[in-house]
């Protein structure tokens, strides 16, 4: 079974914000993103093992899965094929959506 079908029914996709990029890249990214933002506040659990995990992939391609629960945002990053979970982030107390503010 791959990973995306044990964590979410397929038809969900449709509703999920989902992209592939750069493992590497991304894990920069975020890093400085969440970072920054909780030093504004925000809760971010999970960032340390989640960057590393993507950092050590090098240029691999992940598909990240972006899914808001009112207040919160999780990201999960899968094997490109999605059947292995590469990490997953944790966020709150943000201030709305982004687009909201």
């Amino acid at each position: 079974m791959k990973a995306s079908a044990a964590l979410l029914p397929q038809a969900c996709e449709e509703d999920l914000r989902l992209s592939v990029q750069d493992a590497s890249s991304i894990a920069r990214t975020l890093w400085t993103k969440y970072n920054l933002a909780r030093e504004k506040g925000v809760v971010v659990i999970g960032l340390e093992e989640f960057t590393t995990n993507l950092a050590l992939l090098g240029s691999t391609e992940v598909r990240l899965c972006f899914v808001w629960l009112e207040d919160s945002l999780v990201t999960v990053a899968l094997e490109k094929e999605r059947d292995q979970v590469m990490g997953a982030l944790f966020v709150t107390n943000f201030i709305g959506k982004p687009g909201e503010r």
